[in-house]
């Protein structure tokens, strides 16, 4: 995470005390790290991860690794490992100082991608109330930022399937897996709907970050009826740092029916 991504994180945080209308607020304190991603393999079982305090105020951090899967709904799912050395455990930074974090693998590579994700939590400070300005009513936000990390397999490679793409009832319903042995960041994911004249009349974008290998995930999408009766083809396209995956689905009159269902019930509803 960039300072200016912090810098960002702690304007929005100020934005929420205000709206929670507390008497005072104690936001998390300014520090970058980077990199932001750890990549290790057999030739390269440690690294360093760097953390600097760039604010005014000493920082205090804990430092603990988890092992990073995803289930079958596509949801991340952390757990105890003791597959990485992670020094320190706990940091104190004055103003303006850095430090290094040590991670290092204990074991040997394997034929799938190891993921992990070393997380560096801001501990309060013991004068963060007075700081904030005293009172019972103070809110303590403190920033707890996950740094990835990657164990390459012995061979990568990596694959990309669209598993399954249906569009029926005015709703798109598509899949996504990632079948290879390595993780992949998608850079965007996209529905997206063209007339009879090949003009793009529908788009939408779907929020996603990393499928990690061996994982995949499921998407559905309504779309309204006018502009599903607008369609004469839809789409469905992943793009990730690696490599690309689509589909393509003609669209008839009957594929819009729960649309137009959905807006009558809606319209009655009114």
């Amino acid at each position: 995470m960039t300072a200016l991504r912090l810098l960002q994180h702690t304007r929005a945080l100020a934005l929420g005390c205000l709206l929670a209308g507390v008497a005072a607020c104690a936001l998390a304190g300014d520090f970058s790290v980077s990199p932001i991603r750890i990549f290790l393999d057999k030739d390269r079982k440690a690294d360093v991860v760097t953390v600097r305090n760039n604010g005014a105020v000493p920082l205090q951090f804990e430092i603990r690794p988890k092992a990073w899967t995803q289930n079958a709904a596509g949801e991340d799912v952390y757990s105890d490992t003791k597959d990485l050395l992670v020094f320190p455990r706990l940091m104190a930074l004055k103003a303006g100082e850095e430090r290094d974090i040590r991670v290092g693998m204990r074991i040997p590579p394997g034929k799938t991608e190891k993921t992990y994700r070393v997380y560096i939590t801001e501990l309060p400070r013991m004068n963060q109330a007075e700081e904030a300005g005293g009172g019972s009513a103070n809110v303590g936000f403190l920033i707890n930022f996950g740094a990835p990390v990657f164990f390459s397999p012995l061979e990568p490679k990596p694959a990309l399937d669209i598993t399954r793409f249906d569009f029926a009832d005015g709703r798109v319903s598509a899949t996504v897996a990632n079948t290879g042995n390595v993780h992949v960041l998608v850079e965007e994911m996209a529905v997206i709907g063209f007339d009879a004249s090949g003009t793009e009349v529908y788009r939408t974008t779907i929020p996603e970050r990393y499928l990690l290998a061996g994982h995949g995930k499921s998407y559905t999408q309504d779309i309204g009826v006018d502009e599903c009766q607008a369609l004469a083809i839809i789409t469905y396209s992943v793009r990730t740092d690696k490599l690309s995956a689509n589909a393509k689905k003609d669209v008839d009159r009957n594929s819009c029916n729960r649309a137009e269902s959905r807006d009558t019930t809606a319209e009655g509803a009114r």
